[in-house]
């Protein structure tokens, strides 16, 4: 949380250890996801085509096509359980580390539009 809102304060680290608490285990989303990163790694370090990379990052990132159910269940609890410590944490927010949120947030839509050919964002309803 550090990383994207900075220093917390002593009643934030006790929202996020009530709300982190309450979510799944998270080593075999953790393994699933490093086991993919190493195969990215060696497929761009065997200088595969633009396309193959293309179709692996397009099936793990975006397709989940071999993701087993452990992980995929525990990416949906995740995805909930930082979804409500977002809102947990959200009126504790002082207005510095509100504006290190939306500036991290900035950046990283700011870096994946970038990697698209023609930059555009996704509907709302996506």
């Amino acid at each position: 949380m550090q990383w994207w809102i900075g220093n917390l304060t002593e009643a934030q680290r006790v929202i996020v250890r009530e709300v982190t608490a309450s979510m799944p285990e998270t080593a075999t989303w953790y393994a699933y996801r490093d086991a993919k990163r190493d195969a990215l790694i060696r497929l761009l370090r065997s200088g595969a085509s633009v396309q193959r990379i293309q179709r692996f990052l397009t099936d793990w990132l975006i397709e989940y096509r071999d993701m087993p159910a452990s992980p995929r269940l525990a990416q949906t609890e995740l995805r909930t359980g930082f979804t409500a410590l977002l809102v947990r944490l959200d009126a504790s927010l002082s207005k510095a580390q509100r504006r290190k949120l939306i500036d991290r947030l900035v950046r990283l839509r700011r870096d994946f539009m970038a990697l698209q050919r023609s930059a555009r964002m996704a509907p709302v309803d996506c």
